[in-house]
This record gives C-alpha cells, sequence and structure tokens, in this order.
C-alpha cells in the first residue's frame, strides 16, 4: 500500500514537471487573411501557425473566427463565421475558410445599417489555448466587407461636396478681386492686404481639393478590381477630407464674412466719399449761380443808368435791348427835337376836335 501511495505520488510530480516545462514558453500565432478586401457574399481564408515562443510548432486546440461589430461605432460584436475547437497536428497549422455574409444576412444577423454603409470592418483571428495559465489567446487579422454600389455613392458625393468647396472658394477670391480693386481706388491698403492674404488660403483649399478628387477619382477607376484597391489611399483621402471639409467650410465661412464686412466698410467709405464730391459738387454750382445772379445785376445796373441818362438826340432813337428780356419799347421815343411823343398825340387830337366842331358849325349853318 505505502509502495502504491509512493508511486501514485511520482506520477503526479512527473505531470507536473511535464505541465510546468512545457507551460514556460508562451505560445504565439502569425495570422494571415488572404484578402483584405472582400465582397458580400465571397469568402476569405484565415490561416496560421501556432508556435511556442521560441518558434516551435507543436499541437494545440485553437478556434478561428470572423467578427464585425455590431454598430457602427464598435460595441457588441457579431460572430460571422466560426470553425468551433480543433487540433493542429504537430506542424501547428491553421487553415479555416470562411464565408462573408450577404449584406441581406449581415442585416439578420442584427448588423446596423448593412446595406447603407461602404465598408463593414472585420476582425479575422485565432484563438489558442496558452498551457503557461491555461487561458486562451487570440490573434487576428483584419478585412474590410466593401459594398460597392454604396462605395461609388459615397466617393461620388464626396466629390460633389469637393467641387462645391471649389466653387464657393473660386466665388469667393472673385470677390476678393473686386473688393481689392475697389480698395485700390479708395485707397485702403489694410483691405487689400488682408484679401490677398485671404486668397492665399483659399488657393492653399483649392490645391487640396483637386488633391483629393484626383485620388478620389482613381479610387472609383478600380473600384470593380477589389483585389488591387488600394484603400490604404482612399482611406487617407476620406479622412483628410473629412477633417479638410470641416476646416475648408470654416475658412470659407470666415473669408465670406470678412468680404461681408469688408464691402460693408467699403460701401460707407465710398458713400461718404461720395457724399462729399456732390457736396463739393453743389456749392460749384451754387457759387456759379450766385455768380452768374450777380452778373446779372450788374448788367441790369448798367442798363438802367444807360436808360436814365440816354441822349434824347434822334440818333439815339430805335430799339433799346434789355439784358435780360431783349428788345423792349419801355423806352420813351422821342419825336422832334425837343417835342414828346405824349404831347404830339394829345396835340393832334385836339386839332381833330377842333375839326370836328367846326364841321358841325358848317353844317348847322347850311342848315
Amino acid at each position: 500500500m505505502r509502495q502504491m501511495k509512493s508511486t501514485a505520488l511520482m506520477m503526479g510530480l512527473l505531470a507536473t514537471l511535464v505541465l510546468t516545462s512545457s507551460a514556460v514558453l508562451a505560445v504565439n500565432v502569425d495570422v494571415e487573411v488572404d484578402k483584405r478586401i472582400v465582397a458580400p457574399g465571397d469568402s476569405i481564408t484565415i490561416s496560421g501557425i501556432v508556435t511556442d515562443e521560441d518558434g516551435n510548432p507543436g499541437v494545440y486546440d485553437y478556434r478561428a473566427a470572423a467578427i464585425v461589430a455590431k454598430h457602427r461605432n464598435g460595441g457588441e460584436r457579431i460572430v460571422i463565421c466560426d470553425s468551433e475547437k480543433q487540433t493542429t497536428a504537430e506542424d501547428g497549422v491553421v487553415s479555416f475558410e470562411c464565408k462573408i455574409p450577404t449584406i441581406e444576412e449581415l442585416e439578420a444577423l442584427g448588423v446596423d445599417n448593412a446595406a447603407e454603409r461602404q465598408v463593414i470592418p472585420i476582425k479575422g483571428g485565432i484563438a489558442v489555448r496558452d498551457l503557461e495559465d491555461n487561458k486562451s489567446k487570440r490573434f487576428h487579422g483584419k478585412a474590410l466587407i466593401v459594398n460597392t454600389d454604396k462605395l461609388k455613392e459615397r466617393l461620388n458625393a464626396s466629390l460633389e461636396k469637393l467641387d462645391n468647396f471649389i466653387s464657393r472658394a473660386e466665388e469667393a477670391m472673385e470677390r476678393c478681386d473686386n473688393i481689392t480693386a475697389r480698395a485700390e481706388e479708395a485707397g485702403a491698403e489694410h483691405i487689400i492686404e488682408r484679401c490677398g492674404h485671404f486668397q492665399e488660403r483659399l488657393q492653399e483649399g483649392i490645391d487640396k481639393a483637386m488633391s483629393a478628387k484626383e485620388r478620389i477619382n482613381g479610387a472609383l477607376d478600380n473600384i470593380g478590381n477589389l483585389s488591387s484597391f488600394d484603400f490604404d489611399n482612399l482611406g487617407g483621402v476620406l479622412h483628410e477630407f473629412r477633417e479638410g471639409s470641416g476646416k475648408f467650410k470654416s475658412e470659407v465661412s470666415d473669408i465670406r464674412g470678412f468680404l461681408e464686412k469688408t464691402r460693408g466698410d467699403l460701401e460707407k467709405r465710398v458713400t461718404s466719399e461720395v457724399r462729399e464730391k456732390a457736396i463739393q459738387k453743389a456749392n460749384e454750382i451754387r457759387e456759379k449761380a450766385l455768380e452768374k445772379r450777380a452778373e446779372m445785376e450788374r448788367k441790369m445796373m448798367e442798363f438802367d443808368k444807360k436808360r436814365i441818362g440816354i441822349n434824347r438826340s434822334s440818333d439815339d432813337l430805335g430799339d433799346v435791348r434789355h439784358p435780360i428780356r431783349g428788345v423792349t419799347n419801355t423806352m420813351p421815343v422821342l419825336g422832334n427835337e425837343g417835342e414828346n411823343v405824349d404831347e404830339m398825340v394829345v396835340s393832334e387830337n385836339n386839332s381833330d376836335s377842333d375839326d370836328d366842331n367846326s364841321t358841325e358849325g358848317t353844317s348847322g349853318s347850311s342848315g
């Protein structure tokens, strides 16, 4: 009995030593996913070699699977394919083919807005139990499920936004040119300088937008060939556009506000200058009118003097021209020298009366 207990204890110690010696070396897996870009309904292969920390392969229990986040911003994970528990051969090789669900299947699994998303990130990985701590360790590679139709819509929408930005920026550049021209006329050097600074910033934004357009157009040209599609480049473009678009909008908004304020300042300044010029012109017209009026009054005074002191000789008879009214007959017209026309008319009237009376007397006597 004592010998049996001793044998059992020895076996336990040996087992402990074996486990301890094998657990000293931690497990490691180099995971590969054969396709980084995959279409819905296609498949990927998750592979790797399980080794210890010295790189020696061995027999290990493992489980291969691919997961996707339920929500766009992460959180709960959904398993889209699973190898269940498997055991490697002595070479430690793992290979598992995973069928990617269709968009409809992804929605049925609970992936939010699967039909509306352009890309859905997935992780293909291998979990191995580590004998050192008897815990599973996970190793994974990344891939993207790409909905090419939605991706085209997204890229075209990005192009449209870039075109709109370029159009607004060019419009702001033109408005700056107009304001600069008016500022030069008004001598507003600070406005000219600020407009030039804004135009430089706008041009930088236009250049970046044109570069992003070129890269997005290149992505659209290659979207049919997912194996050669440069998502690193596209990801950089979209990230740059997302960050840059907010900056561009803020830039254009700032410039637009500056242009509105500058235009208002210029209009006030020009209005003030126009008002001053109008007042100056009115004063000039008033002064000329006063000068003309004074000249006319002077001529009228000279005319009145001539009328009062006119020579009564026959040589002075005739029309008299008023400086304002022209020819006038208000002047007394003289007859023979020393004889007034009014007296002549009275004299003639009296003569006619005498003739009439003599005629009446003659006719009466004859009667």
